[in-house]
């Protein structure tokens, strides 16, 4: 029995015939996908910030678990370690110059500083998850807001040591180095868990 030899069916008898022709997608001119890439950059760029200026609030309360060892210089050249911490209680903030949140928090700490702040709590602010450059650019242009000492944790070697992944991230140590609340989001100032701290702080 003759066979067809494009698909194979076998006839009876076979006087051939021509191969299905196969349809070749249309792609559309380079022209007409020039709207289509700028309305999904302009709509992935809205969630970004979106994202990065929605108010989240997240408060973790920690079992009082010591705080790993870390070591920080600040800006101004001061060393921050466990150590020299021991024997005060400290509030570091870290935070990131992209971040929206950040942005509108870090005033609000500095009012908080320079008016309400306990005499024997620390306070350092931990530029993260961006360069150096990008860090020490926004304090400078921010001097108002930076009045407290700032930080930069290269490589976000401490970020990961405390296992931090969010920006703003408040973490609130006890004069025993212990870790006591982690606070991810805005409006730590306004925690329970942080007043509830603050009271006892300035009944001492």
């Amino acid at each position: 029995m003759p066979e067809c030899p494009h698909c194979g069916v076998v006839f009876a008898k076979w006087k051939g015939h021509a191969p299905t022709p196969i349809a070749t997608p249309a792609v559309p001119p380079a022209n007409n996908l020039q709207p289509l890439i700028s309305r999904l950059v302009l709509a992935l760029l809205a969630v970004v910030a979106v994202l990065a200026f929605y108010p989240t609030i997240k408060t973790t309360i920690e079992h009082r678990h010591d705080a790993p060892d870390f070591q920080l210089t600040t800006l101004d050249g001061e060393s921050f370690n466990k150590g020299s911490l021991k024997g005060q209680p400290a509030l570091l903030i870290y935070w990131a110059p992209w971040c929206g949140v950040c942005q509108n928090e870090l005033p609000i700490l500095a009012q908080f500083y320079r008016s309400d702040k306990p005499a024997n709590l620390r306070v350092l602010a931990v530029g993260f998850l961006d360069t150096r450059d990008h860090v020490v650019q926004y304090v400078n242009n921010n001097p108002r807001t930076f009045v407290f000492p700032t930080a930069y944790d290269t490589d976000d070697r401490t970020a990961y040591a405390f296992g931090l992944w969010y920006t703003p991230t408040y973490l609130l140590l006890d004069a025993q180095g212990r870790v006591l609340v982690k606070h991810e989001g805005n409006r730590m100032l306004e925690s329970p868990q942080f007043q509830q701290f603050l009271a006892g702080l300035k009944r001492s």
